[in-house]
Order: structure tokens, then sequence, then C-alpha cells
């Protein structure tokens, strides 16, 4: 793949009146991007929320704008397939709270080809907003779009805060990561930031993050909104020395551009100073993610996605770190141990320890081998004290991980 121009968007929402302002507000950003030589254009997370403002009876009701929305949807996403075929640009669309079939509200980013083809990423991970007063439900699976620009794929604001799922993305092949946002406080717009450019530090790629930007009082789903936009890369050969590939200024709207070149990817991870990528296994113990994170959906050219990916995509399972600290597994490992070899130093017994990983959970079981059923018959001073000490220190291992796997505190 060779290099090309992205272009990234610090989106101001706002009170249109009708839905040809809305129209010709589109056609103008995607115009200019296009102008500005980008083969490829980053719109934010809810950029299409402005919409709520065409309905006068449901702007100030937060669940009723956000159903009047479903009637534009074919509209938006018409307009955004014209436009990514009349300039020849990939587009990802401002992201839409949808009501699917099963009456759930999600919230789907779209990637519009200029081959007039399309895909959708469902967001993943609610905020406390979204599943607490919006009731937009999670969605599945993850996907990585095949294009004329390489493999691509999306982790809509919140959801590039959680390694796991970027890193399914990119052992799926994808070199670019589209992280649109959309965040009413520094604090949160930092948050997401943070997150992409850790993202793409250890996998060792391009990360792009498109905010909203501005005051939207007006409408109960966003008020004012703040970031920059932004493309981040690792701080390794080849990139900045800090990693940020190029940035705007926090809350100011407009396009920001960059160069997104797949070779400085393939070098780095072939050439760096270390290989963050390459050396993710290494950071100990794994499980598997739930089937419903783990799918990823490898679409080519961005075709319609279906919920099991379809008959021409291929499924791609993706291990990953158990969420159990390596410290405390040495430690059981270590207590473990001490308790076999205390153990063994009875001659009536031949204890044996064996270790599963059930949903991050250590659990020790261990099977006492003996001739006459009685583990602990004819278990006399020292061996008898060696089994009793051995087996405290394994059951202290134990709660000491079960402790250490207890969710945080709110």
């Amino acid at each position: 793949m060779t290099a090309f121009t992205l272009a990234t968007a610090a989106y101001p929402v706002e009170q249109l009146t009708d839905w040809d302002a809305y129209a010709a507000k589109i056609a103008r950003w995607v115009g200019e991007a296009a102008e500005g030589g980008a083969k490829l254009a980053v719109f934010p997370e809810y950029a299409g929320m402005e919409l709520t403002a065409l309905d006068a009876t449901t702007v100030e009701d937060l669940h009723g704008s956000i159903a009047a929305l479903g009637s534009l949807v074919e509209r938006v996403d018409a307009l955004h397939g014209e436009l990514a075929v009349r300039h020849g640009i990939h587009l990802c669309a401002g992201s839409l709270p949808v009501r699917e079939g099963d009456g759930v509200f999600r919230n789907h980013a779209r990637l519009f080809a200029p081959s007039g083809k399309r895909g959708t990423q469902r967001k993943i991970v609610m905020t406390r907003f979204e599943r607490e007063i919006w009731n937009i439900g999670a969605g599945s699976p993850l996907h990585v779009f095949d294009t004329d620009l390489g493999r691509i794929g999306i982790a809509i604001c919140y959801d590039v805060e959680f390694p796991l799922l970027v890193r399914a993305q990119v052992e799926a092949g994808a070199t670019l990561i589209l992280a649109p946002s959309a965040t009413d406080t520094l604090h949160g717009y930092y948050r997401v930031r943070v997150g992409a450019q850790a993202r793409a530090l250890e996998n060792q790629c391009y990360v792009v993050q498109a905010p909203v930007v501005g005051d939207a009082e007006w409408t109960p789903s966003l008020g004012t909104s703040h970031g920059a936009a932004g493309i981040y890369g690792p701080p390794d050969l080849g990139f900045p020395e800090d990693g940020v590939v190029a940035q705007g200024a926090v809350d100011a709207p407009g396009w920001v551009y960059g160069e997104i070149d797949p070779a400085k990817v393939e070098r780095v991870r072939r050439e760096g100073a270390v290989f963050n990528h390459r050396h993710w296994d290494d950071q100990g113990a794994r499980v598997t993610l739930p089937p419903s994170r783990s799918s990823i959906c490898v679409e080519a050219c961005c075709q319609v996605p279906t919920d099991d990916c379809g008959d021409a995509s291929r499924l791609i399972r993706v291990a990953s770190p158990n969420r159990m600290e390596n410290a405390m597994l040495k430690k059981f490992m270590t207590t473990a141990m001490t308790a076999v070899a205390l153990m063994s130093a009875s001659a009536h017994a031949a204890p044996a320890q064996s270790l599963s990983l059930t949903h991050g959970i250590a659990q020790a079981r261990a099977t006492t081998a003996v001739e006459d059923g009685n583990a602990l018959a004819g278990l006399q001073g020292p061996g008898l004290v060696a089994v009793l000490i051995g087996t405290v220190l394994a059951v202290w291992g134990i709660v000491e991980l079960a402790e250490d796997d207890r969710p945080d505190s709110p």
C-alpha cells in the first residue's frame, strides 16, 4: 500500500434549519477535504446529532430526538455514499444512534468507499452517560475493513480506551485505527487522546482522533463539546519523537491533515528501538475474549456487515492477556510450588498440583494419590506437618488471587 493523506475533523455541531442546510454543510466539508488531497476523511462520534434540530417537536427531548433520527438515517447514508463516489474519497461518517431489529439503539459509525460500498462498526463499550441516560446498547462484533488504502479498524471514542478491542483489530491486520469521539469536558478529550496514543504505541500503528467541538446547548444530547483532531503513531523510528503526526488546536473547528504511510508501520515493527507489537505475548498469562468481543469480521472493500460476519468473511479468534497481574500469578505459582515441595516430603503421599484459568480467576486443584483411600492415613510426625503447611500455603495463594480479581470500588 502507498502513502496517502488523511483528514480528521474537529467538527462543530450546529443548530441547522432544514435538511438542505445539513446536506450543504456536509458537502462543503467533504469537498474541502478532497481539495486538500485527502483520500480518507474522518468525522466525529455523534456528529449526526445536529440533525435533531430539524424536528422542533422533539429537539428538547433527549429520547424523542434520538428516535426521530431514525427517519433520516437512510438519507444521511445516501448523502455520504454519493459524496464518497463523487470525490473519490473514503468517508467515516459522523456516528448516529440507530434503532436495530431488537428495538435497542446502538451507536453506528459507517465507512463509505469510493466504489459505492460501505461498512458499519458498532460501538462496543458504552460510557456511563450512554448506559444510564441515553439507553444506548452495546454493539458487536468488531470489524476491520479491507480498502484500497489498507486494512482499517474503527474504535469509537470510549472503545479506544480498551487495549484488547484495538489489539483484536490489529491482530486481524489493521494498521490504521479511526477513533471518532464526542467529549463534553477536557478530561474526556484527554482520556480518549491518551487511549489513542497508547494504542498507537503498543500496536506500532496509526490511530486517528476526530472530535465534536463547540456549543450545542440547544440539544440535551451533546451540550458543549471539547477536543482537538489528531493523528498519532508510535514515538519511534520514522515517526515524530512525541508520536504526534498531526494535531489541531483544542476546540478549533476544521480539518487536520496528515500522511498515513503503511511502509512506516512495517519498518518500525521490523527495525524500531522496541518491538511493542511483536512482544505483546510476552506480558504473560493469556485468556481468550468472550466470543462477541473476539470475533473479527474482515470485510472486503467495505461490504455491508451482518451480525455473523457473513459467508465471505473469515473469523479470527484473538487471544488476549488475562486481567490477572503477572505478579499475582507468580505469587500463586511460588506458593503452589512450595506446597508441592513440602507435601512431597511425606513418603506416604504423592500430591500433584494443576492450574486452570477460568474467566481470569486461578483455581488450584490438589489431588493426592493414596494407596488405601485415606490421604492422611499413615502420615506421622514431619510428614503430617509438611502436608498441613503446604495446604495452608496453597489456600493462602488462592485467597490472594481471588481478592485481586474483585472489581474495583466505585
